[in-house]
């Protein structure tokens, strides 16, 4: 990581170092390795031998690293007066140069295109590989402007894929399409599946074609058609059973086929699609399942189905539904 920091500095990471370096300065021990070398830069660049007060040394030192990170370049001579007092001054332009540093980190990201949707809407987008992703209700996804050159995607929500391959231009081979999620991320070639990222867990399904996925603790998962592949908060291993595909990706037709499905399950469908929050009043409500296909497109005809279906009462309002139970159910 040493080398990565200073490969930043000189403005030769890749997007993909970018992100990693990113991710490491975030952390303590990122943060104290790249004061390190700070300190180090400064000694050796602007230290040598002569006075120089402390407003003028912030400024040249602000404008060297801006000069290095922006165009790979020493911006001050090597002939910097000395500054009076070194190790107490270099605590406080170790300080400066970090919080430089870390903002002109943000300032090199690439260029993004995000595509978002609303509660209660979904959206299909055409990408400029020709492959066309469908956003489930409050998703979004976030890709690179250059995405000719590097197929990644960022994705928070719900989203189904329809991946097209694209051949490397100099050699065989095609150029890998990445979903990354903040806990897995799935690489593709061409395929159809569908991942849905929401706070609990990851989970993905293959409809078509192959996948591979990767998650934070390195751990390596190859998927089949109708498999389902899981990771939650609470389990950092991936779990995989077999599935019918058509039960996690009918909601872009706006339906959702249960079969025995809880309906906790449903409650956390309504509150990412719609923003709304289920609180249960009813008796072992989590032992309570329904099969058949529900409404996904009209949140009141969804609760009046259910509430006909499992015999139950359920209340709307502005932030939350409340399900109760019926005082009479024979009515």
């Amino acid at each position: 990581m040493h080398q990565l920091l200073i490969k930043y500095l000189e403005n030769r990471c890749t997007t993909e170092e970018l992100d990693a370096v990113l991710a490491y300065v975030k952390t303590e021990k990122g943060r104290q390795d790249l004061a390190k070398l700070m300190d180090y830069d400064i000694h050796e660049r602007y230290v040598d031998g002569s006075h120089s007060d402390e407003a003028t040394v912030d400024s040249q030192v602000f404008e060297g690293i801006k000069n290095r990170i922006t165009h790979g370049k020493p911006g001050v001579s090597r002939n910097m007066p000395l500054v009076r007092k070194w190790y107490a001054l270099a605590a406080a332009v170790t300080g400066i140069l970090l919080v430089v540093a870390i903002s002109f980190l943000y300032l090199q990201q690439p260029s993004y295109i995000l595509y978002e949707t609303a509660y209660g809407e979904t959206k299909t987008v055409s990408l400029p590989d020709g492959s066309s992703v469908t956003l489930n209700a409050n998703s979004s996804l976030r890709l690179l402007d250059s995405f000719d050159k590097e197929r990644r995607v960022w994705l928070q929500g719900e989203a189904f894929f329809r991946v097209e391959e694209v051949a490397l231009k100099h050699k065989p081979g095609f150029i890998k399409f990445v979903v990354l999620t903040d806990r897995l991320n799935v690489e593709v070639l061409g395929t159809a599946f569908n991942v849905q990222d929401w706070q609990k867990k990851t989970q993905v399904v293959l409809e078509s074609g192959k996948v591979r996925l990767k998650s934070a603790s390195e751990e390596e998962v190859t998927m089949k058609p109708g498999e389902l592949a899981e990771i939650s908060e609470y389990e950092a291993k991936i779990k995989k059973k077999e599935v019918n595909p058509v039960v996690y990706t009918s909601w872009k037709e706006n339906k959702l086929y249960c079969d025995d499905t809880p309906l906790e399950e449903i409650a956390d469908l309504i509150k990412y699609r719609y923003g709304k929050t289920v609180i249960f009043q009813l008796p072992n409500h989590e032992d309570i399942t329904i099969s058949g296909t529900l409404p996904l497109d009209d949140l009141a005809l969804l609760m009046q189905v259910l509430q006909e279906s499992l015999k139950i009462n359920i209340q709307a309002y502005e932030t939350e539904i409340v399900i109760s139970q019926k005082e009479n159910p024979a009515q």
